[in-house]
């Protein structure tokens, strides 16, 4: 046995001397192990915290509001339901307002058009009978709708030659017998014939003056030029739907007129007189080249009294009927106008060629008042030189302002998906319409 007191005392106190050595051990080794555990925390928290940002980034999805520009209002959201519910009532909302656009599209452009003989348009009850009795009294309804398109916007025309002769023939006895003291027929010296001259031509100017005040627009019937009827020639069913889709036009065009010169008397008016009109491309798929007017600054030219256009020739096919090939809707062609637009699937085009003298001021107001949208377009105009002397003797008088003669190409607008419910079949298939069903009751489609 050893004497040595402290290997005595450590044998005594053992279990003190481990402790101790465990805790010295643990101050010296404690830091080192400590610092490999938290580096190996360190990735594991790393590692993870980066698996959930890719998760995250997977559950982000880009999301744009109904209605929206992608480009412009993208963002990255997480698709939640209530992001769906959400989107969902503003999608339902966004058609709700689309269907309206499209509601208000298509009233605008029909307008309050119908047809004058609901018994005879879209299908007569019975052909036979229908087609033989009929005509005559339609006739007779659509010449009425021309004398009402005048009617409206107080058209009139200027005076003849007869009414000037006859009223300065009254005019110069009464000056002659108050004035001179003479008979119509006893003769004047030169003087007199020159202070007669003098009254008379005021006298003309006053009358014509008087005239103009009473109407809105110098605008005959002849110059609309109705269509004829002649009893041993029956139109077809085809040729007396021209009529009423011409009214409908030429409706349009002086419903436009009106608009322009309002309540005015003609002498005030923008427009002062239309001279001549003409309708190009009614009821053909080939719409006509806007510059490519029947008639020019003074020259002749045809209203067109109401039968089938010609060609039936078509762009980029979209379908048709029959043969008849009918562009595809949204086709363009800016080879025939400045707008592009031609008759296709969804509208037909109708031009309208007019001669007009208008106030040289007040041009802009004219243009402007041919331009709505989905029903009338200016596509082309010619602006010229008016003689104001020179129409004062035809009887018409333009005040005092300066004028000009406008020979404009307006378009018009017919969308199908209300026209072709008055439609004939002959007609439905000679602009590449379907035919209805015997049982249709709505020809349907879409716009």
């Amino acid at each position: 046995m050893s004497d040595n007191p402290i290997l005595q005392w450590v044998k005594s106190h053992i279990v003190i001397v481990i402790c101790v050595l465990v805790i010295l051990g643990s101050l010296i080794a404690g830091p080192v192990v400590s610092d490999g555990w938290n580096a190996e925390l360190s990735k594991d928290v790393a590692s993870r915290w980066r698996k959930d940002r890719e998760l995250d980034k997977s559950g982000e999805q880009g999301f744009v509001w109904p209605g929206q520009n992608p480009r412009d209002g993208e963002q990255q959201v997480f698709l939640t339901s209530d992001l769906i519910k959400e989107y969902n009532v503003v999608a339902k909302a966004r058609v709700a307002q689309s269907d309206e656009v499209v509601a208000q599209i298509l009233a605008n452009n029909r307008g309050d058009f119908d047809v004058v003989m609901p018994e005879l348009f879209p299908v007569p009850a019975n052909p036979d009978r229908d087609l033989e009795v009929l005509p005559p009294e339609l006739h007779r309804r659509i010449d009425a709708a021309y004398d009402a398109m005048l009617t409206a916007i107080h058209a009139g025309p200027p005076p003849t030659i007869e009414e000037l002769q006859e009223e300065l023939e009254a005019r110069r006895v009464d000056f002659v017998d108050q004035h001179f003291m003479k008979g119509g027929s006893d003769r004047l010296d030169s003087e007199q014939e020159k202070e007669l001259r003098e009254h008379l031509t005021m006298q003309r100017l006053a009358f014509c003056r008087d005239r103009a005040n009473e109407i809105g627009v110098y605008l005959s019937k002849e110059t609309l030029d109705p269509p004829r009827y002649v009893n041993t020639q029956k139109p077809s069913l085809e040729e007396m739907f021209t009529w009423q889709w011409r009214v409908w036009v030429l409706s349009r065009i002086t419903a436009a007129i009106g608009e322009i010169n309002g309540d005015s008397a003609e002498p005030q008016a923008p427009i002062h007189s239309v001279d001549q009109i003409s309708v190009r491309g009614l009821m053909d798929v080939n719409t006509p080249a806007a510059g490519a007017r029947s008639f020019g600054s003074g020259s002749g030219g045809s209203g067109g009294g109401g039968r089938p256009g010609g060609g039936l020739g078509g762009g980029p096919s979209g379908g048709g009927v029959g043969g008849v090939s009918v562009p595809k809707a949204k086709t363009r062609d800016y080879s025939r106008s400045v707008t592009g637009r031609i008759t296709n699937e969804k509208f037909d085009v109708v031009l309208v060629d007019l001669d007009m003298v208008v106030s040289l001021e007040r041009l802009d107001e004219v243009l402007e008042g041919f331009s709505t949208p989905m029903a009338l377009s200016v596509l082309d105009l010619e602006v010229s030189r008016v003689d104001a002397f020179d129409a004062l003797g035809r009887g018409e008088y333009f005040g005092e302002s300066p004028v000009a003669r406008l020979v404009v190409t307006v378009e018009t607008l017919w969308l199908r998906e209300w026209s072709r419910e008055f439609m004939p079949d002959q007609t439905r298939m000679r602009i590449g319409i379907a035919p209805r069903a015997a049982n249709e009751g709505d020809s349907g489609g879409s716009f």
